[in-house]
């Protein structure tokens, strides 16, 4: 009876030890560059480190994050790998290495390149529901298909492009 008394007690402090910071509440972290555990995206926090902001889009009911650089749109974990080990995704590479697009049936430009560069077009909402394209790569890298079409040289692209070399 006394173990059970003394293992309940234990309980009962290390429950008090667990609970509610003071006032009561526990901080609520959750949203964008926040993991459900509350630990910061070290994407989206290297994102914001390199001057960028987060970008969250919807791509059939699942959330991407992605990096704006100025006019530039790119997967933060992309843009992380990139400038923290120097290992370029293949929308990175293809970003720097810009190549003409081919014409499209459909008559979209962004499609083409992303289709010439080797990525599959993936239509995507923005915050402000507008309907976007992301280009994906085999190894599941991401960019903007419109930034991908201007090429690292273009106006609110060069940051990028920057960061990237």
């Amino acid at each position: 009876m006394k173990t059970i008394a003394r293992s309940l007690g234990l309980s009962l402090l290390l429950a008090a030890c667990a609970g509610p910071q003071a006032g009561g509440v526990a901080p609520a972290l959750s949203g964008p560059g926040v993991y459900g555990s509350g630990a910061p995206d070290p994407a989206a926090v290297k994102c914001a480190t390199l001057g960028g902001s987060a970008a969250q889009l919807l791509a059939a009911r699942r959330q991407l994050g992605l990096c704006r650089v100025e006019q530039a749109l790119i997967d933060d974990w992309t843009l992380f790998w990139a400038t923290t080990s120097h290992q370029l995704g293949e929308a990175a590479r293809a970003f720097l290495a810009r190549r003409p697009a081919l014409p499209s049936p459909a008559g979209d430009p962004a499609a083409s390149c992303c289709a010439a560069a080797g990525g599959r077009l993936l239509p995507v909402d923005d915050e402000a529901g507008r309907r976007r394209g992301v280009c994906r790569f085999e190894d599941d890298s991401l960019i903007g298909a419109d930034t991908l079409l201007r090429g690292p040289e273009q106006e609110g692209n060069r940051r990028l492009a920057a960061l990237l070399r």
